[in-house]
């Protein structure tokens, strides 16, 4: 009987071991470290099956720093990411994208579910491995700093660095790299997004509503926390010494996964 957790394993070494990656200890995830901070994390895992005759799996990956607030395996499955949802990072079309799937994988794909018998299992693996190699490995190669990660999660997963001055997540990255953003171009492409949704109708209540509450949010939840923090001294400090606790207590979760730090 052929078992996900061994197939992923075993081609997880075969695919992702040339560019860094590690078999993580005690959790069912392949991890690579960048300078000491940057935490990139791939696993496969089941998901129910729309056909009795076969299982069904998916991917998640999932990018966080030591910096965070919230630090393990739980993170890891409540903010990651599926392959498809991933797509976002790079503003690919999930429609594209699924029917590339669809065609390279035939019956064995449905959206973000691929499917598999003991039969097939290993072929599938393969052959996810090679498009995670393709469409995520080279994304994360591109955060190689505090400053690019910050940047990735404004696109792909912004509310983790939202609410700063509760010190949630990892907003307080925008402290300690001293960003002083207005985040437009976020805001320019979600009125962009409005303007496809409305239909370019501008004069539409609705298309005026949605653009002036996305730009009300990122104001209330991005950058008055943001600089509340930068204008109280005291908090300013409190905020550091998180930081400096936070990476303590996550650097020593990392050695347990099996990092060298």
């Amino acid at each position: 009987m052929a078992y996900l957790k061994t197939e992923f394993n075993k081609c997880a070494k075969e695919w992702l071991s040339p560019h860094g990656f590690i078999k993580m200890k005690g959790i069912p995830y392949f991890g690579r470290l960048v300078n000491g901070e940057i935490l990139q994390v791939i696993t496969a895992f089941n998901v129910p099956s729309s056909f009795r005759e076969k299982k069904a799996f998916t991917i998640r990956t999932c990018m966080i720093t030591v910096y965070s607030g919230f630090f393990g395996e739980r993170s890891f499955e409540l903010f990651g990411n599926t392959i498809i949802d991933f797509s976002r990072a790079d503003n690919i079309d999930h429609h594209e994208l699924n029917r590339y799937f669809q065609e390279r994988y035939k019956d064995l794909y449905e959206f973000n579910t691929f499917y598999y018998d003991d039969e097939t299992l290993r072929e599938v693996m393969e052959m996810i491995m090679e498009d995670v190699c393709r469409l995520i490995v080279p994304r994360f190669d591109r955060v190689r700093t505090l400053e690019d990660y910050v940047e990735y999660c404004k696109w792909k997963q912004p509310a983790i660095i939202a609410r700063a001055d509760e010190f949630y997540m990892d907003s307080l990255l925008l402290i300690k790299t001293n960003n002083h953003e207005t985040f437009e171009d976020r805001l320019e492409f979600l009125e962009k997004c409005a303007f496809r949704l409305y239909k370019g109708n501008t004069s539409d209540p609705r298309y005026q509503s949605l653009v002036a509450y996305d730009r009300d949010y990122y104001l209330e939840s991005y950058i008055n926390p943001r600089d509340k923090i930068y204008a109280d001294p005291e908090l300013y400090a409190k905020a550091m010494e998180e930081l400096d606790k936070r990476k303590a207590e996550n650097t020593e979760k990392l050695r347990k996964y099996g990092f060298t730090v």
